[in-house]
């Protein structure tokens, strides 16, 4: 998704002033915005309410862990999306380094632990494939098109397909 060049609006949130776009966003425009002198970050966002609603469980298991993760804000009808864009309370840091990279798998181990017991009630990310559908042949979903890869890889890797999926089942 190429990044939007236009402020967001963000009045189903409520009364936010756009200051100015952050860097660092990768695939999505990221501006730091105001509400009175409180700082937020909106995000634009192609995912769906649908998807973005998924992802709140799985966000709780990683504040639980003790990754620091803001929670998504809702408009006034329980939507995490307004207009293409979410929107979070801003939060100073850092970026990481190697040595914080030590801290973090004890974390993921033990979210994977607490959110593996909502797996199934959660099931596949909609709007996304998982990796047994793309083992089966699915071509894309979510963020991943195989269809962009260069041809010789697809046929590189296809002898791993039918062990691969014997594991997966």
């Amino acid at each position: 998704m190429p990044l939007r060049a236009d402020r967001p609006e963000l009045s189903g949130f409520g009364p936010f002033t756009p200051l100015r776009p952050l860097q660092g966003g990768h695939r999505n425009a990221v501006w730091l915005v105001a509400q009175g002198e409180v700082l937020w970050v909106a995000k634009s966002s192609a995912r769906t309410e649908a998807a973005l609603t998924w992802l709140q469980p799985l966000h709780r298991h990683a504040r639980a862990a003790g990754f620091i993760l803001p929670q998504m804000a809702q408009t006034a009808t329980g939507q995490h999306l307004c207009n293409g864009w979410t929107l979070e309370p801003f939060v100073a840091g850092r970026a990481a380094t190697a040595a914080d990279l030590a801290t973090v798998q004890p974390r993921l181990q033990q979210m994977h632990r607490h959110a593996g017991k909502d797996a199934p009630q959660a099931g596949q990310r909609p709007g996304f494939t998982s990796a047994r559908g793309f083992a089966s042949g699915a071509a894309q979903g979510g963020d991943v098109d195989l269809t962009a890869l260069p041809r010789r890889l697809p046929r590189a890797a296809a002898p791993l397909g039918p062990r691969w999926r014997a594991k997966t089942r």
